[in-house]
């Protein structure tokens, strides 16, 4: 059901989603999401925001979120704030689950991914 609409959200069902493939397209660093984080209470050492995209399947997929380097413990985290992307999931019916479905289920799919280990900064 891969389909690009005129809202530029690229249509798949989760299981087309999960057997794309994904490689980081950039990462960087910014101080001012840093200083954010920080106003909101989170001892961050840096942080920044990274983006992958899918290597496999057109057009291309992209998820993009911010992240954090925890002071206390040195770990990288999500960022509050969520994930973007140009993607939206459908059902078996192939009815919109809603930007906010979607991005619960990116959230959890990324929780189960190694990419911390993308962020060499």
């Amino acid at each position: 059901m891969l389909a690009h609409a005129p809202d530029h959200f690229i249509r798949q069902s989760l299981k087309e989603f999960s057997q794309l493939t994904f490689q980081q397209y950039m990462v960087w660093m910014d101080a001012e999401l840093q200083e954010e984080m920080q106003m909101l209470g989170l001892d961050s050492k840096t942080a920044g925001f990274c983006e992958w995209a899918s290597t496999s399947g057109l057009p291309q997929v992209s998820l993009g979120w911010a992240w954090y380097r925890s002071q206390a413990d040195n770990l990288i985290y999500l960022a509050p704030g969520g994930i973007q992307t140009n993607l939206m999931l459908c059902c078996k019916k192939g009815y919109d689950l809603g930007v906010r479905c979607t991005e619960e289920m990116l959230i959890s799919w990324l929780a189960s991914q190694d990419w911390q280990s993308d962020i060499s900064l």
